[in-house]
């Protein structure tokens, strides 16, 4: 499934997330970030066109725990790309349209984890499937794994479907106070919600101070890293060549291109 395990997708996400780790969060990147993170969403959401494979039982344990490894850390956002008016109902739509997305997802992630020793196409060597945790080879069908997964994502799923009094409270009262304000919804603003974000797994303190982006960058590293040695270690089990330059691997360069251009011009003088 080169749309998943490609050269390209990968390039693509760990140019844009090693870029959003070292830029700091201070008002004169503001921008500049606010920009990079919709790239970053928008490679997120090219992630999850290959879900739809669950349904027809297409999509392999393997390529399941990729998706779900390069969204921990890379992130989906309904951030609007455009400068738009401030306004409470466009912060609503905001809240709302990520909300879903954030269920949706954790869903989706419960019901991997739940079957994973039966998830995709009959046949397949779910069993032999690895995902690497610090550097050590771990089952994917393990127990004590799977069930880590599952009630984490359980607990956050709680949290956000059974107290959706609270959340509409919350988003209506911070879209009112978002009203007039020269500035848009984005991710670094927004909160938990807004985004399943690399951003959110780093340190949280002072993200402008040296430390911060050492422990953003550090982070980044790791989670490329141990996708890579996963990769890796599936490799004896993968048929076909992964590494073909499909439409979807395009897409994503075109995307980093785009974030590298951003940085780009952020850098040059102006005249």
């Amino acid at each position: 499934n080169p749309d998943v395990a490609g050269i390209g997708i990968r390039v693509s996400i760990y140019i844009t997330t090693l870029i959003i780790s070292l830029i700091p969060d201070i008002d004169e990147t503001k921008r500049l970030r606010s920009d990079l993170m919709t790239a970053a969403g928008l490679n997120g959401f090219s992630l999850l066109v290959p879900l739809i494979g669950t349904a027809n039982r297409s999509l392999t344990l393997y390529h399941a725990v990729l998706i779900t490894h390069l969204l921990t850390f890379l992130g989906i956002t309904t951030n609007p790309a455009g400068s738009y008016r401030p306004s409470a109902s466009r912060l609503r739509l905001y809240w709302i349209t990520t909300w879903m997305v954030f269920v949706l997802l954790l869903c989706w992630t419960m019901y991997m984890w739940a079957t994973a020793p039966t998830f995709g196409p009959p046949g397949a060597c779910n069993d032999a499937t690895i995902y690497v945790l610090l550097f050590v080879n771990v089952r994917a069908t393990v127990g004590w794994l799977r069930w880590i997964f599952v009630t984490a994502e359980a607990i956050a799923l709680f949290v956000l479907v059974c107290v959706p009094i609270v959340a509409i409270l919350a988003v209506w009262n911070l879209g009112n106070s978002h009203v007039g304000r020269d500035e848009r919804p984005n991710s670094t603003s927004m909160g938990a919600l807004s985004t399943i974000s690399n951003t959110k797994l780093y340190f949280q303190t002072s993200s402008a101070s040296g430390r911060g982006l050492v422990g953003r960058f550090l982070a980044s590293i790791y989670g490329v890293t141990m996708l890579e040695l996963t990769i890796h270690r599936n490799k004896k089990y993968v048929v076909g060549d992964e590494n073909q330059w499909a439409f979807g691997q395009i897409a994503a360069m075109v995307i980093a291109i785009g974030s590298l251009n951003e940085v780009l011009q952020f850098l040059l003088p102006e005249d």
